[in-house]
């Protein structure tokens, strides 16, 4: 019988561990230019004249190269606060509000 436990327990503690090599990969998100005449075109009659783009993504500047700097520290930015997370609640959350406001 006290086997049986022996072989339970470390069975248990064997499969629940999980390597950092299990770990599911973050898909990465790509940003691809599209076009903006539709949407141009809509800017052009806002009433307000500074609303009125010429311009709405930059043609130089590519987003992935600006964003690829951040994709280390954002793979794994959800596992890093959820524990912090799981620890506020709505009271918590809105008390603090209410100090800050008041």
């Amino acid at each position: 019988m006290r086997n049986f436990y022996f072989f339970a327990i470390l069975s248990l503690a064997l499969f629940s561990c999980k390597s950092e090599t299990e770990k599911e990969p973050v898909p990465q998100v790509v940003w691809e230019a599209n076009d903006e005449t539709a949407e141009l075109e809509e800017q052009a009659l806002h009433e307000n004249e500074r609303m009125r783009f010429k311009l709405i993504n930059s043609r130089f500047l590519d987003k992935n190269t600006i964003w690829n700097s951040f994709d280390v520290e954002l793979a794994n930015f959800s596992a890093k606060i959820q524990p912090k997370m799981g620890k506020l609640t709505f009271r918590r959350l809105s008390f603090y509000a209410e100090i800050e406001s008041g």
